[in-house]
């Protein structure tokens, strides 16, 4: 036993003697090679003991294995490398140069630097009509790309799936591998191709009949670019425009135009308009109009009104009078910059014409920087700029006197008159004939000129239903040019599929409604007319400054052509708590009903304002925002009604939509009140009983059995 230990000692000492040295070889050899990096084993000291027969293999593990080096460092690996240079034993990788730092290889390739504008994608051919996806590119081009995708996404048609797959495609190519920006992608172009010719099918039918049967194939292209959709450059558009139009009056006026022609508004003291201000600028407004023909009409090219002061304490420092021409209304301005000549002066008279004053429908003074309005006797309404004329053609008066330069000039749609100057008094008839001149312009207004002839307005307030129900039955009349020859159906939905209807027929409109309405209705005298969709909100609370409103959506039974009528009532019911309050000091009801619902552009020749109040109310007072022409307080008889009830009339002419202020209304309503319609409803059914109660018992037979 003791010389087998001893030779194995000795055999065991070699291979621990060998694995040192190579252990120190590899440390001595260590390789700094990019691609390969070999780790030398430490170095230790090995102590033998006697081995374990019982397990010799973890024995030599745990006494012969070499320790794992920790990492080179970098003077280390740059020291190996230099010393294998020198030797000439560099691999093919470290033999290369290396790039020094901050320098970039230039030859970079075209196509890296190319930058894109647009990318291009279409999908393949596959079996669909041509003209059925003409109409799905048609929906998607000039949209926002993620527009498009929701189009194609909530589209019932078979195709529409394909193409959102598509537009996702395209979107992901054109954001990642042509860098172009996601948040300005649109579908600028999109077009529809006729796929490869298919091989026609013979198609057999019934009763010795026969066809020939070809599924056509089609495929959609798309550019998508970077820019703005069509509804931004239509916006863009419109603003350009506006821009062009200059008007030097403050505030405006809409008239509506009846029997068009020259009028001659005379000079003469009909009415004075006092005003506590000693200095202000006030503006009035008013000159009949004429549509799409030589509008001729009266421009003071001096002063129309007689602008006097008592005992001359004020100035005209400047007139300005401005006309811009439109379809149904027509906006006349005259603005006037009044300075103070003596100290204490705070009445300033403005003498109107017959005429003029009867086309002045608001009168607004202001102090110089300041927004607050100063009192007058009477007032009006501020209306909306009219569409932007197209200008034919318009004169040029001559022998104008006070002025220095051109007497007319234009720019845009915009035709100044003036400046004129040193203007002597102009209320004598001899200055209006020697100075006054006119002028004609002709120009374009392709919009359809509404009017409505006839207007009844009534609104009925409920206390038991907590209801306010608001009807117009509206008498709608286009004054465009009159249809020549007769109306054709086919011909009228032609144009309308291919867009070129004529802008002066009416095919619909829509009106902005109070919020919190439901109930709508719009019927003519056929009957209820569908085409038509409400787009509610819900109610705002009273004083809230909140510019929502209800979209109604109306569509005639039929398109509105010149000089044709259309005759229709709207109805609809609103909380009573969004209009009405209580006023506890008073025990009195206030509700505010507006006077109108407005209708873009569109002039109310006659109307006839209906406000009936609960059956018993009592202490009635109203107050309307404009002066109306007649004002009485009648019975109105409905359902279960005993008494009647109060109905308080109004009437007016030549209303705008501008015409938008409340009717408020103030009456008291008695708790006895309340209880007569219960108790007249539980009176008559008493009736009844005891009616039928007597009847029974009274025997109408001739003879009894």
């Amino acid at each position: 036993m003791q010389s087998v230990a001893a030779s194995l000692r000795s055999d065991l000492l070699v291979i621990a003697s060998r694995t040192v040295s190579l252990a120190g070889s590899l440390h001595n050899v260590a390789s700094s090679s990019r691609a390969f990096q070999l780790q030398g084993v430490q170095i230790r000291n090995v102590s033998l003991r006697l081995p374990n027969f019982r397990n010799p293999v973890n024995w030599l593990r745990e006494n012969l294995a070499p320790n794992v080096r920790q990492q080179n460092t970098e003077e280390e690996i740059e020291a190996a490398r230099k010393q294998a240079a020198e030797k000439g034993e560099l691999s093919v990788f470290e033999s290369l140069p290396t790039i020094p730092d901050g320098e970039e290889d230039t030859d970079v390739p075209a196509w890296k630097k190319k930058t894109y504008t647009e990318h291009k994608y279409s999908t393949a051919n596959f079996k669909i009509s041509h003209r059925k996806l003409n109409l799905l590119g048609r929906q998607i081009a000039g949209k926002p790309i993620d527009s498009a995708i929701l189009q194609m996404m909530f589209s019932e048609k078979r195709a529409s799936k394909r193409i959102k797959s598509m537009l996702v495609v395209a979107k992901s190519h054109a954001t990642k591998l042509k860098n172009l920006n996601e948040q300005k992608l649109v579908v600028a172009e999109s077009w529809v191709t006729k796929g490869p010719n298919q091989l026609k099918r013979f198609d057999m039918k019934g009763r010795g009949r026969a066809g020939i049967k070809v599924h056509p194939h089609s495929r959609l292209h798309v550019v998508l670019k970077e820019g703005k959709t069509r509804a931004e450059l239509r916006e863009e558009e419109r603003a350009r425009k506006l821009k062009r139009i200059v008007s030097a009056g403050l505030v405006r006026e809409d008239v509506p135009i009846r029997n068009p022609g020259p009028n001659w508004a005379w000079i003469s003291a009909a009415r004075i308009i006092p005003t506590t201000s000693p200095s202000f600028p006030p503006s009035l407004v008013g000159m009949p109009g004429h549509w799409r023909a030589p509008f001729s009409f009266l421009v003071s090219l001096f002063v129309l009104p007689l602008c006097t002061s008592a005992a001359n304490s004020f100035e005209n420092t400047a007139i300005v009078r401005t006309v811009e021409l439109g379809g149904a209304l027509v906006h006349v301005t005259t603005t006037y910059a009044v300075k103070a000549l003596e100290d204490g002066s705070s009445v300033y008279t403005l003498a109107l014409g017959e005429q003029e004053h009867a086309h002045t429908s608001w009168l607004e003074v202001k102090l110089k920087g300041q927004s607050a309005l100063l009192p007058l006797e009477d007032f009006g309404y501020h209306p909306d700029r009219s569409p932007t004329p197209s200008i034919h053609s318009y004169t040029e008066p001559e022998e104008v006197d006070f002025t220095t330069d051109s007497v007319v000039t234009k720019s845009g749609a915009t035709i100044t008159y003036g400046p004129f100057y040193d203007i002597p008094p102009s209320a004598t008839q001899d200055f209006v004939d020697a100075k006054q001149k006119q002028v004609s312009v002709h120009y374009v207004y392709d919009f359809p000129v509404v009017e409505i002839t006839k207007l009844e307005r009534a609104a009925e307030i409920s206390h038991w239903g907590a209801n306010l129900n608001i009807e117009n039955k509206i008498d709608l009349h286009n004054a465009g040019p009159r249809l020549k020859g007769h109306f054709s159906r086919l011909e009228h939905q032609t144009q309308s599929y291919f867009g070129r209807t004529s802008p002066h027929i009416l095919p619909g409109m829509n009106l902005m409604l109070p919020p919190g309405i439901h109930s709508a209705y719009f019927v003519d005298l056929i009957g209820n007319v569908s085409t038509s969709h409400l787009r509610t909100v819900p109610s705002v609370p009273k004083g809230s400054n909140t510019n929502s409103y209800s979209l109604l959506e109306l569509r005639p039974r039929y398109p509105v052509l010149g000089s044709w009528n259309y005759s229709f009532t709207l109805g609809w019911d609103s909380p009573l708590e969004d209009y009405a309050g209580y006023d506890s000091a008073t025990g009195k009801y206030v509700v505010g009903i507006p006077l109108l619902t407005p209708m873009p552009t569109a002039v109310v020749d006659e109307a006839e304002i209906k406000i009936i109040l609960p059956e018993g109310a009592t202490d009635i007072g109203y107050f309307p925002p404009y002066p109306a022409l007649s004002e009485h307080i009648t019975k109105h008889i409905t359902y279960l009604d005993t008494m009647g009830r109060p109905q308080i009339n109004l009437k007016y002419r030549d209303l705008t939509d501008k015409h938008t202020g409340n009717i408020y209304v103030t009456y008291k309503v008695p708790f006895r009140a309340h209880l007569q319609k219960p108790f007249a409803v539980a009176t008559a059914f008493i009736g009844l009983f005891v009616i039928a109660l007597a009847w029974k018992r009274v025997d109408v037979r001739i003879r009894r059995k």
